[in-house]
C-alpha cells in the first residue's frame, strides 16, 4: 500500500489513478487509498519508532488504522447523505447504497484479518482496543444520527 519501503522504512505513496481506475473500496488500480493523506499509518508508524520499534513491526497496525478510517467513511457518507468525498462523488452516489456499506464491510473485515496474521508483541490487545473503539465510534455515530433527526432510508423499516 505504499507505507514503507522494502525495507520497512517509511515511505510515500505513489500517485492515485484517474477517477475511471477508482474501486468501490475507496483504492486506485493498485490498492493505494485514492485521495487520503495517510495520517494514520503514519502516525502509527511514528508512534513505533518512537519506542523504539522497527516500522515493519508496526505495519499491521498502521494499515488496519487505515482500513478502518476509510470504513467509517464509506458508511459515514451513506449515513450523512454526503455526497462528495475528497472531491469525488461519494462512493454510495457513484456505486449505490448497498456496494459502498459492503466495501465498508470488507475494509473493517480487512482490517481484523490483517491484525490477527501478523503476530506481533501486544497483538490481541491490539486487535481488543480497535473493537472497543469501534463500538464507540458506533455508539457516537448512533448519537449524530439521533440528534440530526435522520430519517430512515428507503428499505431500512
Amino acid at each position: 500500500m505504499g507505507l514503507c519501503d522494502a525495507e520497512g522504512a517509511p515511505g510515500r505513496p505513489g500517485p492515485a489513478a484517474g477517477p475511471d481506475r477508482r474501486t468501490p473500496e475507496g483504492t486506485d488500480a493498485s490498492g493505494r487509498p485514492g485521495g487520503g493523506k495517510l495520517v494514520r499509518p503514519a502516525l502509527a508508524l511514528a508512534t513505533a519508532a518512537a519506542a523504539g520499534a522497527e516500522p515493519k513491526e508496526a505495519l499491521p497496525a498502521a494499515l488496519a488504522a487505515e482500513l478502518v478510517h476509510n470504513f467509517t467513511l464509506l458508511h459515514d457518507d451513506v449515513m450523512d447523505g454526503d455526497r462528495v468525498r475528497r472531491h469525488r462523488p461519494a462512493a454510495w452516489v457513484r456505486f449505490g447504497t448497498p456496494l459502498a456499506i459492503l466495501a465498508g464491510d470488507g475494509l473493517l473485515a480487512l482490517a481484523f484479518e490483517v491484525l490477527s496474521s501478523h503476530p506481533a508483541p501486544g497483538g490481541a490487545e491490539v486487535t481488543g482496543d480497535l473493537a472497543r473503539a469501534l463500538r464507540q465510534l458506533c455508539l457516537g455515530q448512533g448519537r449524530d444520527l439521533l440528534a440530526a433527526a435522520v430519517p430512515p432510508t428507503a428499505g431500512s423499516a
